[in-house]
């Protein structure tokens, strides 16, 4: 056989017409129906049909399982061309082989990135999976699924990161998504925490720092939905009125862990009755050296020089 392309149908006549010895090492290309490849695939262990195993494959009716695809790449180290039936993420993630041509189209609402990646690699052809909502992985490995070309249909999905995530990383994977982003950040320092970029996440954090600017940590518990745990602070720092906010949303439960701290206020004349108030709010002490006067009521003003 001289050709360079061959359907299934025409070598399998030739092969019963005009053996016992066939030569399809010409052929770069074959072509036939998913019942006539499945049962060609037995040809190419018949010892009168010789020159196969390099050309390109190409199903055109219907669609094959990946079972089906794994068998037919299997037999050749060309490109098998086909539309796959499979919609399972966990199942299609184990296609073999790489650069085959095959239209996929994932129907899991729920899918780990790596198995997105996994079936990206699997086909040149750009995975549609318009149909998942939610996606769980590494920051790595969601942004790689985020970020790729090959696959169409994401950008509005949450994502769960496993593991411990770095800010930088977190602030890569929600700006790629506008669903939620899960995750717990790896940094517990003000200054790198309130360099996330997003407020509708769900991050959970742990301040690390043991003295904090009371406008620094209502920054941060603005930057996610979970409560940010604040016991490791000793002491905060700032107006009375911001401090005293902080206060508020420890008991809210936006921010957790206070109670015990120190106090250092930046107030120069502050209202005694607020002075009292945020006294009530810690069983530490509050360091009012920045107050030269301070005004009030005879009972306020007693109040506070007897705490």
């Amino acid at each position: 056989v001289t050709d360079t392309t061959a359907n299934v149908y025409d070598i399998y006549r030739l092969d019963n017409n005009y053996g016992p010895d066939l030569s399809l090492s010409t052929i770069n290309s074959i072509t036939g129906t998913k019942a006539q490849l499945s049962y060609f695939a037995t040809n190419y262990g018949q010892s009168d049909i010789t020159g196969l195993g390099n050309e390109a494959l190409t199903v055109t009716d219907g669609s094959i399982t990946v079972t089906e695809a794994n068998v037919l790449d299997g037999l050749t180290t060309g490109v098998v061309t086909a539309t796959i039936s499979t919609t399972s993420s966990s199942t299609l993630a184990t296609l073999t082989g790489t650069g085959n041509a095959y239209t996929i189209t994932v129907t899991d609402t729920t899918a780990t990135a790596a198995n997105l990646n996994s079936i990206d690699g699997a086909t040149t052809v750009a995975v549609t999976a318009t149909a998942v909502t939610t996606i769980t992985g590494t920051a790595s490995a969601v942004d790689t699924a985020l970020s790729s070309s090959g696959i169409s249909g994401l950008g509005e999905e949450f994502v769960t990161l496993s593991g411990s995530t770095a800010v930088a990383d977190a602030n890569t994977v929600s700006g790629k998504t506008t669903g939620t982003v899960t995750a717990t950040i790896t940094e517990g320092d003000v200054t790198t925490l309130k360099t996330l970029n997003e407020t509708t996440n769900a991050y959970t954090i742990t301040i690390t720092d043991t003295t904090v600017a009371a406008s620094d940590l209502a920054t941060i518990d603005n930057l996610t939905s979970v409560a940010v745990n604040a016991s490791n602070v000793a002491t905060l720092t700032g107006s009375i009125s911001v401090v005293t906010d902080i206060y508020t949303a420890n008991t809210a439960g936006t921010v957790s862990g206070l109670g015990n701290e120190a106090v250092t206020i930046s107030d120069t004349t502050p209202a005694v009755s607020a002075l009292n108030n945020l006294d009530g709010l810690t069983t530490g002490t509050i360091n009012a050296a920045s107050i030269p006067t301070l005004s009030g009521t005879t009972a306020a003003l007693n109040t506070a020089y007897a705490s």
